[in-house]
């Protein structure tokens, strides 16, 4: 894992959402803009065999420091609404959160 200087050359929103009264996600109206690079070669990819589904990851999205986003939250990336599926925080040798990685 490289931790040097990574172009950012990606624009992407976050939008909050929250449960309605029947327990479904609903954007709330909270959206933030970030700097990130976003990849679609991803490698990672979850099986579960015991259910007989798959998880197919189709990118990364690498932000710079610690951002606070969670698997509820809406991705939206070049015009496309994606869900987070894992949120790693990346860390130096010292222990302090250098990028976050989020995989959709």
């Amino acid at each position: 894992m490289v931790f040097g200087m990574m172009p950012l050359n990606d624009t992407i929103s976050i939008k909050r959402t929250k449960e309605d009264d029947w327990g479904i996600e609903i954007p709330n109206g909270i959206e933030k803009f970030y700097r990130v690079r976003v990849d679609y070669e991803a490698k990672e990819v979850a099986l579960s065999v015991a259910s007989g589904s798959e998880t197919v990851i189709s990118g990364a999205v690498i932000f710079v420091g610690k951002v606070e986003i969670f698997e509820t939250d809406i991705l939206s990336i070049d015009g496309k609404d994606y869900t987070p599926r894992l949120i790693k925080p990346m860390k130096d040798y010292g222990g302090n959160i250098v990028h976050t990685r989020v995989l959709f």
